[in-house]
């Protein structure tokens, strides 16, 4: 099933929800019960991942059993944060236009774990957000230079937030730190600035979190698809046949990952079997 990640809709949801456990029992995956209670190390959304790769990263890096969740909508959770925004007319008509929507699938959540990360797949009905915005918009009709003020510096947020993704995409020590450290590593990259009072850091944060981890998937699949030849090359090298013990060559296999990702760290099994591929092919096993 193909669908853009972000237009999703409720009957899409639904949709994911009933063809997940065939598309789950497709790559060898169990479905197991709800009930994750701690937040995700990991997290891929539908705009940038589909439901159909998460499986498959998910049974290529040596996950067992997903773990589906499903959010319900509740129109009160809509201004949950400012429940006084029902007294404006204009929020109570559009909260009265969705109110149809009460129980409907708004959320799917998908996960699993690997390499004792916890990753997580997530879709949501894009209109959910849009009523959001709106209510944003209802809130502040009044005060509408306030609101295009808000709105405007929103955008700068999402514009200069993208642009600080692109520079930790794009930065070595980035690349190079494994999936569990490369948060920590951007904040570093990151610092506070006290003139950051919009959050544009947590947002890039947020961002690139998604983006890195789907980045490196992506990887792994090529590299594990196009194992022989990468193994090959290996072997071909130098360095290969002067180093004949276990872990220095597991070493070589790590230099040589990071070559060909352009830096990107991957897992350290990975290189294991890289290392094993490359002794096989040449004879050294």
């Amino acid at each position: 099933m193909s669908v853009d990640g972000g237009s999703l809709t409720t009957a899409d949801l639904v949709r994911i929800r009933d063809t997940l456990p065939a598309l789950s029992a497709q790559h060898g995956l169990k479905i197991g019960p709800p009930g994750i209670a701690r937040p995700a190390d990991m997290y891929f959304v539908a705009a940038d991942t589909s439901l159909d790769e998460a499986l498959e990263a998910a049974a290529a890096t040596g996950a067992a059993m997903v773990f589906p969740e499903y959010e319900e909508f509740d129109p009160e959770d809509l201004i949950s944060d400012d429940p006084d925004a029902i007294e404006n007319p204009d929020v109570a008509k559009i909260m009265a236009s969705v109110a149809r929507h009460k129980g409907n699938i708004t959320q799917v959540s998908v996960h699993w774990a690997t390499a004792g990360l916890l990753c997580s797949w997530q879709a949501e009905a894009a209109w959910v957000e849009q009523t959001k915005e709106k209510i944003k918009l209802a809130v502040g009709k009044a005060g509408s230079f306030k609101m295009q003020q808000f709105a405007d510096q929103q955008a700068t947020k999402r514009v200069n937030a993208e642009k600080l993704v692109e520079e930790l995409m794009s930065d070595p020590q980035f690349r190079a730190s494994p999936a569990r450290e490369r948060i920590a590593v951007a904040k570093a990259i990151l610092p506070i600035s006290e003139n950051d009072r919009d959050s544009t850091r947590d947002l890039a944060l947020a961002y690139v979190s998604s983006r890195a981890a789907a980045e490196s998937v992506r990887l792994e699949l090529e590299i594990k698809k196009n194992l022989d030849q990468i193994a090959t090359e290996l072997a071909a090298t130098a360095e290969w046949a002067m180093t004949p013990l276990a872990r220095p060559r597991k070493t070589l296999a790590s230099q040589h990952l990071l070559k060909i990702t352009d830096g990107w760290s991957m897992p350290p099994a990975l290189a294991e079997v890289l290392r094993d591929r490359a002794a096989q092919l040449n004879g050294d096993s």
